[in-house]
């Protein structure tokens, strides 16, 4: 992917110089990592989701169920994004951002 060709170089060379270990660390970690989805229930504090719609590791289809949890949840899609919107879509992630801490 063009687009993103700097932003790939720069994540491969992250990688490159971080040791196995770490790695490894990191990914026992997120992969044990327990539900939260708990707190999406919590009313007193606004959140946001900023979902990539063709995002490979949270089906977009999670986001239909994830709304129906909160009362005070706000989740607003990336069309052109995965899993890295904020990476994919600065600008837009940026403004969605912007935009919900203005009203809160």
């Amino acid at each position: 992917m063009k687009k993103l060709h700097a932003e790939v170089e720069k994540a491969k060379s992250i990688a490159l110089a971080t040791p196995d270990k770490g790695i490894c660390a990191i990914l026992n970690g997120m992969k044990g990592r327990p539900d939260r989805c708990n707190l999406l229930i919590d009313d007193k504090v606004p959140l946001l989701i900023i979902a990539g719609r063709k995002d490979n590791y949270i089906p977009y289809e999670m986001m239909d169920k994830i709304k129906q949890i909160g009362t005070n949840l706000e989740v607003k899609t990336l069309e052109n994004s995965g899993h890295m919107g904020f990476v994919e879509e600065p600008e837009e992630s940026c403004r969605i951002l912007s935009d919900f801490l203005r009203k809160h």
